[in-house]
């Protein structure tokens, strides 16, 4: 089992999909929630696995794409587990992310409001033989 880097940790809030007007705040809370549990640690320079859950309300999930929810989360989290991008645009959501060799994501259902939001666990990368 690949040791575990952050979480598993649930950043509470509702998931906000790629060019809605609620991105830029879902990653603020996204990174300012990650930051915090990462501090004092270094950033990532190494390949990791990143595996997300979004817990979204039964409506929400019905009709929100999937693939519309990670590049937001990608980019908050990669804010803070990576260095700054070293080509491209020079802006706080373009991140090193290239050290991420894994990811797994899916959304749920969620019924509890309690429980809205994205489930974050981020792990060393031990590529499979």
């Amino acid at each position: 089992m690949a040791t575990v880097l952050l979480g598993p940790v649930l950043v509470k809030g509702t998931p906000a999909a790629f060019a809605t007007s609620g991105e830029v705040r879902w990653k603020e809370t996204v990174a300012e929630q990650i930051a915090t549990l990462w501090s004092g640690k270094a950033q990532l320079e190494s390949p990791c696995e990143v595996i997300l859950t979004f817990r979204l309300s039964p409506q929400k999930a019905e009709v929100t794409d999937l693939d519309n929810l990670l590049k937001p989360a990608i980019d908050a989290i990669g804010s803070v587990l990576f260095k700054p991008a070293r080509m491209g645009h020079r802006v706080r959501w373009n991140s090193d992310d290239h050290w991420i060799y894994r990811f797994l994501a899916e959304k749920v259902a969620e019924h509890d409001s309690e429980n809205i939001g994205m489930e974050v666990t981020v792990r060393r990368f031990e590529a499979q033989r």
